[in-house]
């Protein structure tokens, strides 16, 4: 068969109360990757035959490059935005199909019936798989293909929500999380020029492998100090209390601190970073505009001011 492989399966998502106008299973997705090193798979005529129902319209899958098929893609898009690799969706309507929740079979045929890949996952491997917000991730893509039958082949993902599209495996010191912790080791790593940070294989450590960690897996931006997924007077009261503000101390700044741009140190450009790239909630923009080194963030002697930035955007 192909070298394609089913990694990821959203089967049980979870619902929030921002989603009242959706069902959890509008969030269901299942991921494919390319395990090839060196040949893209041609996915025109592929299709799920069991579980759901999905033919692949003509394209086609480089080398490492991961996919998504999802039920609702609206709604995938409302939860993790509209840059991931999307083949199309297979059931957008209350009644169209959509995964069984206690697990079932998934079979993968190429575009002339042959088999490629089929297994049958089950709602027991893992508990925060099954409606609490994690989704089943292959533990080894490359694995022979019956392993995708066993509860010890699958983990739950390491990011809330899971990861389509990406590989989530960035949990660096290895605790069952992708959490702040990660972020820092990240950012220590590449100062000290560890070339296992790369993210993106680009053969280059930069503010890109923080984006890959930051924005694509965790869903956040800069200056969300507490990895809430906002940007608000919590992070701003956070970074306050820290003191690291050009405290002229090298090195000693950690994300909770202010070191949004991996340099060890809470500075003017961690602030313009934020900035410049964070949504800001209405309480934030409000703190922004009104703060003074005499009030809200006295103890870093910090102020909008300094960074040059008078005017911000609220999204």
């Amino acid at each position: 068969p192909p070298p394609l492989r089913i990694t990821e399966v959203m089967y049980h998502p979870r619902l929030l109360e921002t989603d009242a106008a959706l069902d959890d299973d509008d969030f269901e997705f299942i991921e494919l990757a390319n395990i090839s090193t060196s040949d893209a798979v041609n996915l025109e005529g592929v299709a799920f035959t069991a579980g759901v129902d999905f033919t692949f319209p003509a394209m086609s899958l480089a080398p490492g490059q991961r996919i998504v098929v999802v039920r609702n893609q609206a709604a995938f898009e409302h939860r993790y935005g509209a840059d991931r690799l999307v083949a199309g969706q297979y059931g957008a309507t209350l009644d169209g199909p959509k995964l069984d929740n206690a697990g079932e079979l998934l079979r993968l045929e190429d575009a002339q019936g042959g088999l490629i890949q089929e297994f049958t996952y089950d709602d027991g491997w893992a508990t925060q798989t099954d409606g609490e917000g994690q989704s089943l991730t292959i533990v080894d893509a490359q694995a022979e293909l019956p392993h995708w039958n066993n509860a010890d082949a699958w983990r739950p993902s390491y990011v809330i929500d899971g990861s389509p599209g990406i590989d989530d495996d960035v949990d660096f010191n290895r605790d069952g999380f992708v959490n702040v912790i990660d972020v820092d080791l990240l950012c220590s790593g590449q100062r000290a020029g560890d070339m296992s940070f790369d993210l993106t294989s680009d053969g280059v450590l930069d503010l890109d492998d923080l984006a890959r960690l930051v924005q694509d897996i965790l869903g956040t931006n800069y200056g969300d100090a507490n990895l809430d997924r906002r940007f608000d007077s919590t992070d701003l009261l956070l970074i306050t209390e820290s003191g690291h503000y050009e405290d002229n101390l090298v090195g000693n700044s950690t994300w909770a601190d202010g070191d949004w741009n991996c340099d060890g140190e809470f500075t003017t450009d961690d602030i313009v970073l934020a900035l410049s790239t964070a949504t800001f909630t209405t309480d934030t923009l409000a703190l922004l505009r009104g703060v003074r080194e005499t009030d809200l963030l006295a103890a870093s002697a910090f102020s909008v001011e300094r960074t040059g930035i008078s005017t911000v955007s609220v999204t």
